[in-house]
């Protein structure tokens, strides 16, 4: 969901592929399917919403057409596409390269797997742009929503090495990962047969994860939130066994404002300019909604 500046209120649906539009007292305005003839990958990523209803996609090549695809390392193109606030294709923001991927074909399965500390092409929209890049370090490129290139923001990285004992730790934890959504509860409505299938691709996933590269250097940031009008967070890469997790905070024009430090199981679920969202867990494991006030030296709870 996202605001724009006139004060509408956007929601994009990942199932349905639709974009709705609020008024301020959330009254209907119109609702429309994402046009996705252009579109390659089963389901495009949703980027965000600009702030005049816009919205960008990210389409990828299609897993579910490469069973005959080698095992091993792979590089693909990744496409950045606009679309009115109507649904419809409008331009191709950019074309990239995304980070090498470790592709596995096994067992009646498929599908690509980050590397251990594995970089990510990063998409994000910043105000009235579109920021891409590498987690290998904080760069990005600044694009308009005509596909011009803005300019470039380049902070580093925090260049920390990964021990032997963590680079197996994050394997483990990933591993981890994997039977948590495999035993996780499914819907009543599931076709037959469709929970073997789900536990042949989680025990397929789990021995690649096994089998993967690593680096041996951490990323220097795995997640990136922004707000309608800023300021963009970024959490940088924890450590396997970290509790808390740093996230740097950078205004709309690429100037760091700071940093806040937060347990590393809370979600950013929306940022303003000096307010944060939260999604946390209580001691019963009920969802919680907070509401952090931005201050200097410390995050105050409203």
């Amino acid at each position: 969901m996202s605001v724009s500046r006139d004060g509408r209120l956007h929601v994009w649906d990942v199932q349905q592929s639709r974009a709705t539009t609020f008024e301020s007292d959330l009254e209907l305005v119109e609702t429309h399917r994402a046009d996705l003839d252009p579109v390659q990958a089963l389901l495009p990523e949703f980027v965000g919403f600009l702030p005049d209803g816009e919205f960008v996609l990210r389409d990828g090549r299609n897993t579910m057409g490469m069973r005959d695809v080698p095992e091993g390392m792979r590089q693909d193109t990744v496409r950045l596409y606009v679309y009115s606030s109507t649904g419809q294709f409008t331009d191709t923001l950019a074309v990239l390269v995304d980070e090498p991927k470790w592709f596995r074909n096994r067992d009646r399965s498929w599908g690509q797997e980050d590397l251990i500390f594995g970089r990510n092409l990063m998409s994000v929209v910043v105000g009235d742009e579109v920021w891409v890049g590498s987690t290998r370090a904080i760069a990005f490129t600044r694009y308009g929503s005509d596909g011009e290139t803005l300019g470039q923001l380049n902070l580093g990285g925090w260049g920390r090495l990964a021990s032997a004992q963590e680079i197996e730790a994050e394997r483990e934890r990933r591993i981890g990962e994997v039977r948590v959504r495999e035993f996780g509860a499914l819907p009543k409505d599931v076709p037959a047969g469709l929970p073997d299938v789900m536990v042949i691709m989680a025990e397929a996933e789990r021995k690649a994860i096994r089998e993967v590269p690593s680096y041996d250097t951490l990323p220097a940031f795995d997640l990136a939130v922004s707000g309608a009008d800023g300021p963009l967070l970024l959490r940088q890469y924890p450590r396997p066994l970290d509790t808390t997790a740093l996230w740097l905070v950078i205004d709309t024009d690429g100037v760091p404002m700071g940093s806040v430090t937060l347990p590393r199981a809370t979600e950013i679920k929306a940022v303003a300019p000096r307010l944060l969202v939260v999604l946390e867990r209580d001691i019963y494991d009920a969802p919680v909604i907070r509401i952090l006030e931005l201050q200097s030296g410390t995050g105050k709870e409203s």
